[in-house]
């Protein structure tokens, strides 16, 4: 697995959660050689959470390799970094690259309850762990307010 993004530190942290490589979407150079040697080697999906120029780099790198009988599924699931992207139709005419979404409405409700059942009876076989942290009640607001929440009273 490839993981992208701009945060050197949240990256880093990435190859000890299992991807093969990280690659910091501000080093153009070293964006596009990865890459390109990484879907080379051959990539079965990306799982796109950023959009804008990111996608446009990885859908250039994934249709630019020799052709192949293995097709690549581009799956769209946020826009953080742009809501649109410029993409040409030739690379499309030349590679096995499969463009869909993710949200609502791409998956039946019952097909997600599926997955969403396999995934929990799955969890603990695999030790699935969610990280995360434990702040005081106090530091959030409710919203339309500017103060915190007061203490609740015992």
């Amino acid at each position: 697995m490839i993981a992208t993004g701009r945060n050197t530190d949240a990256l880093q942290s990435l190859l000890s959660r299992g991807a093969d490589e990280i690659v910091n979407l501000t080093d153009t150079d070293a964006l596009n050689n990865t890459l390109q040697a990484t879907f080379e080697r051959g990539v079965d999906i990306v799982l796109d959470y950023l959009w804008g120029p990111s996608a446009e780099e990885i859908i250039a790198a994934a249709t630019s390799v020799a052709p192949s009988d293995q097709s690549i599924r581009f799956i769209q699931i946020g826009t953080a970094s742009a809501p649109t992207i410029t993409l040409p139709g030739s690379p499309l005419h030349s590679s096995r690259i499969e463009l869909a979404g993710s949200g609502i409405g791409s998956v039946s409700p019952a097909a997600i309850s599926a997955i969403l059942t396999k995934l929990l009876n799955a969890a603990p076989a695999a030790r699935f762990t969610v990280e995360t942290r434990a702040f005081p009640l106090d530091r959030f607001t409710t919203p339309g307010r500017s103060k915190p929440l007061p203490h609740a009273s015992s």
